[in-house]
């Protein structure tokens, strides 16, 4: 003691003989004189600090962000102008592969490469006689769409295509592959940990978001 205030603790170690793997302790002063002296003990983590962040923090939320600013090397749209939902995803996978995808960005929209003559737009749906879907982005003769069950769910060939705003085409090849940049996670990996539908937030080259998840246990 130091003008009668506590002003260091000591505890023997485990090598004193005391064991471990305690999950509660209580401290009793002796010697030195004095009274009214108070201390509480605080035990770590069993599997100890870092190990498991609820256990550290005792916190009953976690927020999770990102900051997308403009498109992102290519894997933000900025096309198709516009975002409503945000999805929070676990454990996604390479395309053609079960490695995890690990990069900051990625595109899992499927490619097609058309005639150079075509004039089909984006935002608009893409129809031909094996399946339909969704135009995401144009980036000259490539097409990155997606599709859902409220289209017709097929597999495109080599064949004439039109969409809804009057534009045509032909797909020269409607396999992701030739080095155009086609998807690069697998869309049907992972586990889907969080959803939420926005209003309709517009996309620009020179715009950045601040986009934040809050999850409470």
């Amino acid at each position: 003691m130091s003008g009668g205030t506590i002003v260091k603790i000591e505890m023997a170690n485990e090598s004193a003989g005391l064991g471990s793997g305690y999950n509660y302790a209580s401290v009793h002063f002796s010697g030195g004189g004095g009274t009214g002296a108070a201390a509480r003990p605080i035990i770590g983590p069993s599997l100890g600090i870092g190990y498991d962040p609820r256990d550290d923090l005792k916190s009953t939320s976690i927020m999770l962000t990102a900051k997308p600013d403009g498109d992102e090397g290519g894997d933000f749209l900025i096309d198709n102008q516009d975002f409503r939902q945000i999805v929070l995803f676990k454990n996604l996978e390479l395309k053609d592969s079960s490695a995890r995808y690990t990069d900051a960005t990625g595109k899992a929209l499927r490619s097609l490469l058309l005639d150079a003559g075509h004039n089909i737009t984006v935002d608009t749906v893409l129809s031909g006689d094996s399946a339909d879907a969704f135009v995401d982005q144009v980036d000259g003769n490539v097409i990155y769409y997606h599709q859902n069950e409220k289209l017709n769910f097929g597999t495109f060939a080599n064949e004439a295509v039109t969409d809804d705003d009057g534009g045509s085409g032909t797909i020269l090849q409607a396999t992701d592959s030739g080095g155009r940049g086609g998807a690069e996670v697998d869309a049907f990996s992972g586990d889907v940990l969080y959803i939420e539908n926005r209003a309709r937030v517009i996309r620009t080259s020179a715009q950045a978001e601040d986009i934040k998840i809050i999850l409470s246990f």
